[in-house]
């Protein structure tokens, strides 16, 4: 049988071009692949055509290794054009490394892709033994992909140059088989460039069908929308959009977008926000989303809403909420956690769900309380009916009574005419949820009391007992039984209260939440999948993990707008670099610290406010004196005006009183009761 070798420097070069030549020329030869850095010794070339892949035997002294009248061919090869359509996605003026076996198979393959029209990018040469090159992320290779180096992120590998038509011809020719082989070799060859052109075709016709369902779903919106190349220029358009402008399609589409909306430059500059712009004379809302593929942005959708528009849907939607305020929507399946002691609070949770009794659930602040009372609400019988709450932390002492349980018209002076409903009675057949309950006055609980055992309620100035049928959720962040010892929470209403008793654990006490919940956060945030790693480094994780979280679940969701929308992805935050969000732990964790700086006064300024919440001068006053203190009210401002000056509460003028701040609540937390 016929002999052809296939002479290549490299091996897989050879080998690959040695399987095309098979397929090519089927059984009437043998082709056997050789690689010149192997050698030619023991290689009988007697009877054989030598197919040189590459100018070897110029560059390589192999006289001594291959007969001299063994007859030879210098191939002349082609890039392989069924797999140049990657090529086409790059965008221009990329940068990209070229990579082969030489720095001549290199530079040819360079000068026949540009020669091919593919000009729209910039080739820098790689091949094994270069000084020095340029350190890109993009490389293209015939069939080279394992010399590609390190810095490359994508790689093209468009395969092995391949032998031209007429270098077969010349092969067929030398080898005597030309008339066996000829009416294939066209065919192969057409069918190749065929299935390429098919290829485009459908990729043509399916860019087409998208624009076309692309166009059909932007015309059905009520905004402005546009889309624009990376050249700023306006390639689509929708209905809203033209109507709008007032201007004919063909006025706009192929414009610079600059030319259509001067405006736009302010938009440019700070793509991911919202604008106020005037767009054809009117007041506008703007913003854009960046189209990106692989990587590289392709274009850029443009949103236009009429300001007016949306001021009055925004009004519509408030007085809507308003009616229906008293809805739960969160369920158990939004509680997420990897914590068994979590997990055992939930199955607990789940179970009390079925019940009317009255639950109790205790936790730290910003544990997800409400969270909870919610899904036991959907949980329940009840869960078509209002789910109602009431935080007595916000309420005014004096306006506790009527709002929750209404008032007669003429009650009291401004009073509403026909008189109020009450959140008792705005709550009936569903649930009321009594959030901050250890916060409630000592003076109401008497009467919240007799509510929730003879379930009926006395508007304030009515004489009627209104039946109510409501189930009471309550829930605080303090001790009720220290408060009743103290004699400031009623004993019989924590008993009343404390039926089905539910405890939710701080997250430093679920430490294996704390990574789920922050990418939960940031994934809400921005509507897509989000790889921590690229936002913390390992010993930021670390030291997370390990934190006290003295704001818990609340805590992660502040962590989670930060690291949105102030860290660049890909380059996260070190330990020493994380927000003061989660380094304010180094007063937290030292309490020995915290009793040794302050007086005993000013660490019983801080329990009181963090037990009773916002307290005028006054108020405080009679609290001391209760608490047996000798202060006077003169001691009592300058001791405010000192905690105002650390940072740990804001004196706020009116009946609002003295509150904690942040640190205030934190450092409160660490003191000794």
């Amino acid at each position: 049988m016929k002999k052809l070798f296939v002479l290549s420097h490299g091996r897989q070069t050879a080998q690959n071009i040695s399987k095309d030549m098979q397929s090519i020329f089927g059984d009437y030869i043998h082709v056997k692949p050789i690689c010149v850095e192997d050698g030619l010794f023991d290689i009988d070339f007697s009877q054989a055509l030598v197919l040189d892949t590459g100018k070897w035997m110029e560059d390589v002294d192999v006289s001594s290794m291959i007969p001299p009248r063994t007859r030879c061919i210098r191939a002349r090869r082609i890039v392989d054009f069924k797999r140049l359509y990657e090529l086409m996605d790059l965008p221009e003026n990329t940068d990209v490394l070229l990579v082969n076996d030489h720095q001549k198979t290199t530079d040819i393959a360079i000068k026949q892709l540009v020669g091919l029209g593919f000009n729209q990018v910039n080739f820098y040469t790689y091949y094994p033994g270069i000084k020095s090159y340029r350190k890109l992320s993009v490389a293209i290779t015939p069939g080279e992909a394992h010399l590609v180096p390190e810095c490359v992120k994508k790689v093209i590998d468009i395969g092995t140059r391949q032998i031209d038509l007429t270098t077969i011809v010349e092969v067929a020719s030398a080898l005597d088989i030309l008339e066996e082989v000829a009416p294939t070799l066209s065919a192969t060859y057409v069918k190749d460039m065929f299935s390429l052109v098919k290829k485009y075709s459908q990729a043509a016709k399916d860019a087409s069908e998208m624009k076309d369902t692309f166009q059909v779903l932007a015309d059905h919106s009520s905004s402005g929308i546009l889309y624009i190349d990376d050249k700023n220029r306006i390639v689509l358009m929708n209905k809203a959009f033209y109507r709008m402008s007032g201007k004919l399609v063909e006025a706009i589409i192929g414009q610079p977008i600059k030319k259509v909306i001067p405006q736009i430059e302010t938009v440019l500059a700070a793509p991911s926000q919202k604008h106020l712009i005037d767009v054809f004379d009117r007041p506008s809302i703007i913003y854009t989303k960046q189209v990106q593929l692989d990587d590289y942005q392709t274009g850029m959708i443009i949103n236009i809403d009429d300001a007016d528009a949306i001021q009055k849907m925004e009004h519509e939607l408030r007085r809507k909420n308003r009616q229906n305020i008293h809805t739960a929507k969160y369920r158990f399946s939004d509680i997420h956690t990897q914590s068994e002691r979590m997990s055992e609070v939930i199955n607990l949770a789940r179970g009390i769900s079925k019940s009317d009794a009255t639950v109790f659930i205790q936790g730290e602040s910003g544990t997800g309380k409400e969270l909870l009372a919610q899904a036991i609400h959907m949980e329940s019988s009840r869960r078509g009916a209002s789910f109602v709450p009431v935080n007595f932390a916000a309420l005014p002492e004096s306006l506790i009574e009527s709002e929750l349980f209404g008032y007669e018209e003429g009650a009291f002076t401004g009073a509403k005419k026909g008189g109020h409903q009450g959140l008792f009675e705005a709550a009936h057949g569903g649930t009321l949820f009594l959030d901050e309950i250890g916060d409630a006055p000592l003076s109401f609980q008497t009467r919240l009391l007799r509510v929730i055992q003879e379930r009926q309620v006395r508007r304030v100035g009515g004489r009627t007992q209104i039946p109510i049928d409501v189930r009471i959720i309550a829930a605080t962040n303090q001790d009720l039984k220290a408060l009743v010892a103290k004699g400031v929470f009623r004993k019989d209403l924590y008993y009343r209260i404390c039926v089905l008793p539910l405890e939710v654990p701080p997250l430093r006490d679920r430490s294996e939440d704390i990574r789920l919940l922050l990418k939960i956060h940031m994934e809400v945030i921005q509507m897509q999948k989000v790889d921590l790693s690229k936002y913390l480094s390992p010993q930021a994780l670390q030291y997370l993990d390990r934190y006290s979280w003295p704001g818990n679940i609340r805590q992660v969701a502040n962590l989670a707008e930060y690291l949105s929308h102030v860290v660049e992805p890909g380059h996260p935050l070190s330990r020493d670099t994380l927000p003061l969000v989660v380094r304010e732990d180094d007063i937290q964790t030292e309490d020995h610290i915290i009793e040794a700086l302050m007086d005993p006064m000013e660490k019983w300024t801080l329990r009181a406010l963090a037990m009773k919440g916002p307290l005028g001068r006054r108020s405080l006053y009679e609290i001391a004196k209760r608490d047996g203190l000798q202060v006077t009210e003169t001691n009592l401002r300058t001791l405010l005006g000192n905690l105002e000056e650390k940072g740990l509460l804001e004196i706020r003028r009116g009946r609002s009183g003295s509150q904690l701040t942040d640190l205030g609540q934190a450092v409160a937390s660490h003191l000794e009761y």
